[in-house]
């Protein structure tokens, strides 16, 4: 047996890539995103802007 490469290294790497593809997945398309309070809103009339 003259295998060379490091197998839990390897499981590791696959398994770490896989999770990193899934979670970009799931933010690019599922996730429906965050509500931004801070969100500049037209002032009211009579309204100090500051």
């Amino acid at each position: 047996m003259d295998d060379k490469h490091n197998k839990a290294g390897m499981i590791t790497l696959m398994v770490v890539l896989t999770f990193n593809v899934l979670f970009f997945v799931y933010i690019s398309f599922i996730h429906e995103g965050v509500n931004d309070a801070n969100i500049n809103k037209p002032a009211v009339k009579g309204e100090v802007k500051l």
